[in-house]
C-alpha cells in the first residue's frame, strides 16, 4: 500500500507473461500492455505506477519509450501525475471518455446534428431510468435546480448553467456512471452552441416548461412520461437550432 492507502503495483505481477517488446511501434505496444494490466485487474483506478526506472525494467523497454507512452496516456486522461508523489491510474471515468470525443469535434469527425442525435438517444432512455431509480434526494436536487432556472429566464448565462446542472442531475439519478460521463462530454462539446441558442432566443420559458414536464414525470416515477417529455424537449431544442441555422444562412445570402 502507498502512504495514501492506494495499491502499489507488484513487479512480479507486471512482468509475468510479458517478454521483450518486438514490435516496431513501441509506444503502441507499451500502451497495449498497460491496457492488458487494466483488463486483468493488476492495475486499478487510483493505483500507483512504479517509478519510471523500475517500470521500464518490468516492461523491458527504454525509459524514453516508456515516457512517451505515459505522456500519451496522460493526454487521454488514463493516468495522472501528482507532483512529488508519482503517477497514478486515473479514477475519473469522465476523463477517460471525454478526451477522445473532444478530439472528434476538433477534427470535425462529428457534426452537431450527429451530437444532437446521440444526445436524444441517450437522454430519452436516461430520463426513463431516472424516473424508476431516482431517490428522494435526487428529486429534491432536481427541484432546487429547476427553481433556480425558472428564476433566471432573464439571465441567459445563469440559465445555461442551471440547464446543464438539471440534465446532469437526471444523469446521476439514472444510476449509471457512464451516462454521467458521456453526457458531461456531450454538454462540453455543445456548450457554445447552446449558449448561442439561449442568447438569441426570444423566450426561455419553453425550456422551463419542458423541464417542468420532465421533472413532474420523474418525480411521479412515470418511466414512459419521462421518456416522452425528454423526447419532446430535445426535439424542440433541435428544431430551434435548425431554424437558427437557416436564419443565419439566409442572412449571409441576402444582399446588404
Amino acid at each position: 500500500m502507498t502512504d495514501d492507502g492506494g495499491p502499489v503495483l507488484s513487479t512480479t505481477r507486471v512482468a509475468d507473461g510479458f517478454g521483450p517488446i518486438l514490435r516496431v511501434d513501441i509506444t503502441t505496444e507499451i500502451i497495449s500492455r498497460i491496457k492488458t494490466l487494466l483488463a486483468r485487474g493488476t492495475l486499478k483506478p487510483g493505483g500507483k505506477l512504479p517509478p519510471e526506472r523500475e517500470f521500464a525494467r518490468m516492461l523491458q523497454v527504454s525509459r524514453p519509450a516508456l515516457r512517451q507512452a505515459l505522456k500519451a496516456l496522460a493526454t487521454l486522461g488514463v493516468i495522472e501525475s501528482r507532483v512529488g508523489d508519482g503517477t497514478y491510474i486515473s479514477t475519473s471515468t469522465t476523463g477517460l471518455l471525454t478526451a477522445p470525443m473532444d478530439f472528434m469535434i476538433l477534427m470535425q469527425a462529428a457534426t452537431l446534428p450527429e451530437l444532437f442525435e446521440v444526445r436524444k438517444t441517450l437522454e430519452v432512455e436516461m430520463a426513463g431510468l431516472a424516473a424508476s431509480r431516482a431517490s428522494d434526494g435526487d428529486i429534491e436536487l432536481m427541484h432546487s435546480i429547476f427553481e433556480s432556472q425558472a428564476n433566471h429566464v432573464r439571465d441567459p448565462e445563469k440559465f445555461l448553467i442551471d440547464d446543464l446542472n438539471f440534465h446532469n442531475a437526471i444523469a446521476r439519478s439514472a444510476g449509471n456512471v457512464l451516462f454521467t460521463a458521456i453526457l458531461d462530454s456531450l454538454a462540453r462539446l455543445m456548450v457554445e452552441t447552446r449558449r448561442k441558442l439561449l442568447l438569441t432566443g426570444d423566450d426561455l420559458s419553453n425550456s422551463v416548461e419542458d423541464h417542468r414536464a420532465i421533472l413532474k414525470a420523474i418525480s411521479g416515477h412515470s418511466t414512459e412520461n419521462a421518456r416522452s417529455a425528454m423526447l419532446h424537449h430535445l426535439t424542440r431544442v433541435y428544431h430551434h437550432w435548425e431554424q437558427a441555422q437557416r436564419a443565419a444562412t439566409h442572412s449571409l445570402s441576402t444582399p446588404a
